[in-house]
């Protein structure tokens, strides 16, 4: 398997296995104690881990591998924004409600990220399933390791629109967060004396944070993009998504 060490991958390693790893321990805890907002936040790290592993992966010299590690490159659903809003959404109300449980009538909120899954599991199964594996046709695209579908999603529009409806989902929960933390804070202000603890002023930036992530964003794809490496560095600069060792920190803290 290859990997090329260098300065973005090999910062960028830590991260994706912190996450990996806290993500697993997460889930442990939550399915042993009956933890819904272990889970939830488990869900948050892997898709934030998911994200850091398409930048440590490209960094390291899986998009110029031109072999089976350069495909799954192109097939891999790493960016799924569409559940990052629910998931925040969720993990606020699961935090703040301890009878809070997830009902089968709130499964809706997943929708556009499973339809978004779908394809992608479309895609690869066509491409690499059907007409490579199946009728034994080489792949056409980037050297050999893209498919018929992969090049027609590169060559449309429409391979765009499901990270803009992703901006838009994140912008949608995020103000739904919003609106809910400031009705949380009013009731524990009103029944509470000591609130310090349950304030979770850290998880209102958490959400203040995704917001001006995604405005950077926004600004990239529409206004000054920028390439590969310049558009790592101004993300770490305004606090990389993969970055959650200190939403774990204040979790973790408000816990004990």
């Amino acid at each position: 398997m290859p990997f090329i060490f260098n300065v973005y991958s090999a910062l960028l390693l830590p991260f994706f296995v912190q996450g990996t790893v806290v993500s697993i321990v997460l889930l442990t805890r939550g399915r042993r104690h009956g933890t819904p907002a272990d889970g939830w936040l488990a869900l948050l790290l892997l898709l934030n881990v998911a994200r850091v592993a398409q930048w440590m992966l490209g960094f390291a010299g899986w998009y110029d591998s031109h072999d089976a590690f350069n495909t799954f490159m192109f097939y891999f659903p790493f960016s799924n924004w569409l559940a990052v809003g629910p998931a925040l959404h969720f993990y606020f109300r699961s935090l703040t409600n301890q009878e809070f449980r997830f009902r089968r009538r709130d499964a809706w909120h997943f929708a556009p990220a499973l339809l978004y899954l779908g394809w992608r599991l479309l895609m690869f199964g066509y491409d690499i399933g059907w007409e490579h594996a199946a009728l034994e046709q080489p792949l056409r695209g980037h050297f050999g390791t893209k498919g018929t579908l992969a090049i027609w999603l590169q060559s449309t529009r429409f391979s765009f629109w499901p990270e803009v409806l992703g901006y838009v989902s994140i912008a949608i929960y995020a103000t739904l967060t919003l609106r809910d933390y400031r009705a949380y804070r009013h009731y524990i202000n009103d029944n509470f004396s000591d609130t310090e603890r349950i304030r979770f002023v850290w998880l209102r930036n958490v959400v203040v944070g995704a917001g001006v992530t995604l405005l950077f964003d926004v600004v990239n794809a529409t206004v000054r993009p920028l390439n590969y490496s310049r558009h790592y560095s101004v993300r770490k600069q305004v606090r990389f998504p993969g970055d959650t060792t200190w939403l774990l920190r204040n979790e973790y803290q408000f816990r004990r």
